[in-house]
């Protein structure tokens, strides 16, 4: 089970039904796509992640954008490897501190 959203998240369960994820879920194929369209926590997690990713890009030098880009395809994989929900959030989480790391210039390849 997940922790309650913090506030600052954006959303309580009150208005769990108006939280979407940052891409279109009637696309949605994969089991993580699925299981972030059918979960108000996951999605605020992808909409935060989304938005630090594109502000990133929006930044990033180079080198930086290619970086992103690489390591976005293996969050994704490992995201949809995920059998629980937990383990999606937690997925989201690494990806937002992995994004930080990038554009701080201390990223470094994990083994």
């Amino acid at each position: 089970m997940l922790p309650p959203v913090e506030q600052s998240e954006g959303a309580d369960a009150s208005n769990a039904a108006t939280v979407t994820p940052s891409f279109n879920c009637s696309n949605a194929k994969t089991s993580g796509e699925v299981a972030v369209c059918n979960d108000y926590r996951l999605a605020i997690l992808d909409r935060r992640m989304a938005a630090q990713f594109g502000s990133a890009m929006s930044e990033a030098d180079a080198k930086q954008r290619g970086l992103l880009t690489r390591t976005r395809d293996s969050f994704l994989i490992y995201r949809d490897r995920c059998t629980s929900n937990d383990c999606i959030a937690e997925t989201y989480r690494g990806r937002m501190r992995e994004i930080r790391d990038i554009m701080l210039g201390r990223w470094t390849p994990q083994h």
